[in-house]
């Protein structure tokens, strides 16, 4: 951490910490600035909860496949790197072992710990339906840039990602499953609008 948090960033984290602690609201849109470190935030909260196995099926969602890959990516590197990390917790006991298929990377789409806890990137153009770690289905999922300002303006494309957002939620475990959309509002007719419409059954922040 090189600069003070925000406050709308402290405002976020308690939110984080309320959808992960109850089961009554099972959503969190989060609408920020460009540069507002609000994936970086979001990626250190999916780190927390790796850690403390607080989800054991974790999906990491985009528009782009590279760009949800970028973001398992960069979680991998805090787990494999960070000095706190590696003070506080025997990472010899969670990380995986590269050299094994099964546990190591899979072109950075899937990333298992030893403790069980499984990373997958998805893209939005692809039904998240059918996915399972053993029996478990995904319990948290974070999408971050699902909408550009192109495909806001393409009515084919946000029907497309409502349809994967709605799939989605079906995919996620019946109990715990629980979606943070990480976005910027391009468009009064796009996905990120259709979701500020729904925002009082969800945690919101803008």
């Amino acid at each position: 951490i090189k600069f003070p948090f925000a406050p709308f960033h402290l405002d976020a984290m308690k939110k984080l910490q309320d959808l992960s602690n109850q089961e009554e609201i099972r959503e969190f849109l989060w609408i920020g600035f460009r540069e507002s470190a609000k994936t970086a935030v979001l990626r250190g909260f999916l780190t927390w909860l790796a850690l403390f196995k607080k989800a054991k099926y974790i999906l990491i969602g985009s528009y782009t496949i590279e760009n949800a890959e970028a973001n398992l990516y960069s979680i991998i590197v805090e787990l494999q790197t960070n000095p706190r990390i590696l003070t506080d917790f025997d990472m010899a006991k969670i990380l995986p072992d590269a050299g094994k298929d099964e546990k190591g990377f899979n072109r950075i789409k899937k990333y298992l710990l030893q403790t069980g806890v499984l990373f997958q990137a998805i893209t939005t153009q692809k039904s998240p339906r059918g996915a399972l770690q053993r029996q478990d289905r995904p319990d948290f999922c974070l999408l971050d840039d699902i909408e550009t300002l192109k495909t806001s303006m393409s009515e084919v494309v946000t029907q497309s990602t409502l349809r994967f957002i709605e799939e989605l939620k079906t995919a996620m475990d019946a109990k715990t499953g629980k979606v943070v959309y990480n976005a910027n509002h391009f468009s009064d007719l796009g996905v990120v609008q259709n979701l500020v419409e729904q925002k009082d059954r969800m945690y919101y922040l803008n």
